[in-house]
């Protein structure tokens, strides 16, 4: 996520992270209130990024996000690929040339879905994170922890991709279940 205008600065930046997924918009976690915001306003490039699946992070996906980091640095002639000396406090990943980054889906316009509890409960997914959805499909439910009760269906409103999907099982109204990303127009 990115203010307005800083948006064609960092999307080449966003695209050598090994990242899946770079969504531009206008996001609270980037107003002027942000640590974000005020480091890009005197000139320090900062970048926001959202790792992996809600409410948990894995460590295969923090190791991708090295590599792109390094991969960053690598293309801007900060990092030669190598590391010349061993220190105890450098990940694996460091110690050994770049692998290819990935390259993201961008989306700089397209509309997002936002799903969020309409009842508290216990949420269980019945598709998967990245996973393609239609609208109308039911992609999981919120039930009563007590009774096993279905108290909601989560259903897509849209057809897309889902780049956000809710991983701690617990929620209360209100909490954020998913972002879907809506397919292209043709």
């Amino acid at each position: 996520a990115y203010h307005p205008p800083f948006v064609q600065r960092f999307l080449k930046y966003a695209s050598m992270l090994d990242v899946d997924f770079v969504w531009v918009h206008q996001a609270s976690t980037v107003l002027e209130s942000t640590l974000a915001y005020s480091l890009n306003s005197i000139g320090v490039k900062t970048l926001v990024v959202e790792a992996g699946v809600g409410m948990r992070i894995t460590q295969d996906y923090c190791l991708r996000l090295v590599n792109g980091i390094l991969n960053l640095m690598s293309e801007l002639g900060m990092w030669d690929g190598c590391t010349t000396r061993r220190h105890s406090f450098v990940p694996d990943a460091a110690r050994r040339p770049v692998q290819p980054v990935k390259q993201p889906i961008v989306s700089l316009d397209r509309s997002v879905s936002f799903v969020n509890a309409e009842e508290p409960g216990v949420f269980v997914p019945t598709v998967r994170h990245s996973d393609n959805v239609r609208k109308g499909e039911i992609f999981g439910c919120i039930v009563d922890a007590l009774s096993g009760e279905v108290r909601q269906e989560c259903v897509s409103e849209v057809d897309g991709l889902l780049f956000t999907l809710r991983e701690y099982p617990i929620v209360n109204k209100g909490s954020l279940i998913a972002r879907i990303l809506q397919e292209e127009r043709r």
